[in-house]
């Protein structure tokens, strides 16, 4: 019998050595760019929107379980959370993007982190910002012309770019002529500071 019970545990040891690993939740997303409407749903990691056209992204669509995102938009300020499948965003209003906050809920925020930047007027690609922090500008009437989203497990990478610094270290496309490396932003989490009396102003 107590041959028996170690030949029982050794195969419940071997069978969880063996387990599949739990696979990240799929992530998908799609941008709303100036004249150019709805662009192909795009992967893990891939850029949704344009770099070097000088066109704003209006709105993002992304689809992933247990996701939820909030827009900045020219003139509104911040948006409210949306779920999955939702847009963020506004469409056929003529009106920028300019900054962007994406967070994991419920087991996948335990689990996971999303990690997300993106392609700012005059900027290019700011730096790598994660679960639920704020990717582009507020106050400074930028568009956002690009955004690129990950999903990793849980403290696995390096966020060297979580405090979103401007310091462009990813200048991977055409427009250098708008990189600034000097300059800093100044990021607010909410609509106080927002600048309403700018509107209609800078509309490309």
């Amino acid at each position: 019998m107590k041959n028996f019970f170690i030949a029982v545990f050794a195969a419940l040891i071997a069978l969880t050595q063996f387990a599949p690993v739990e696979a990240a939740p799929h992530l998908s997303y799609r941008a709303y760019v100036q004249s150019n409407g709805w662009l192909r749903e795009v992967s893990e990691g891939d850029v949704a929107g344009t770099t070097g056209q000088n066109k704003r992204l209006e709105a993002i669509q992304i689809n992933c379980s247990g996701i939820r995102y909030c827009a900045h938009v020219e003139s509104i300020g911040w948006q409210d959370w949306v779920s999955s499948g939702q847009m963020a965003g506004t469409t056929q209003q003529g009106l920028r993007m300019e900054a962007v906050r994406i967070q994991l809920t419920g087991d996948n925020a335990r689990k996971y982190d999303v990690y997300y930047r993106v392609h700012v007027e005059k900027i290019g690609w700011m730096d790598w910002v994660r679960n639920g922090e704020i990717a582009g500008t507020t106050g400074e009437n930028r568009r956002i012309e690009a955004i690129q989203i990950q999903i990793a497990e849980k403290n696995s990478r390096n966020n060297s770019g979580n405090n979103n610094r401007r310091h462009s270290r990813y200048n991977d496309d055409d427009d250098d002529d708008y990189y600034n490396n000097r300059r800093h932003s100044r990021y607010d989490d909410d609509d106080d500071n927002y600048r309403h009396d700018n509107r209609g102003r800078y509309r490309y």
